[in-house]
C-alpha cells in the first residue's frame, strides 16, 4: 500500500469500522480505503497495519451488498 493509499483510507474512507479492544485492552480501529485497508490506534493515532484492499469488496461496501 503507498504513502497515498494510506493517507485516502483515513482522508476518505469507504468504510469506517467500529473500534475493537482485544483480550489484553489493545484498541484498533480500520479505515477501508479503495487502494488500502488502514488499523490505526483511536487513542495515540498510531498507525498498526495497513494491507492492500480488494476491489471487488470495495463495490460490495459501496452497492450496499456488505
Amino acid at each position: 500500500v503507498t504513502v497515498e493509499g494510506i493517507q485516502d483510507a483515513l482522508e476518505n474512507p469507504v468504510k469506517v469500522f467500529p473500534v475493537r479492544t482485544d483480550p489484553s485492552g489493545e484498541k484498533s480501529q480500520k479505515y477501508m480505503g479503495r487502494n488500502g485497508t488502514v488499523s490505526v490506534d483511536p487513542d495515540t493515532g498510531v498507525l498498526i497495519q495497513c494491507n492492500p484492499t480488494s476491489e471487488k469488496l470495495v463495490r460490495s461496501i459501496q452497492d450496499g451488498k456488505v
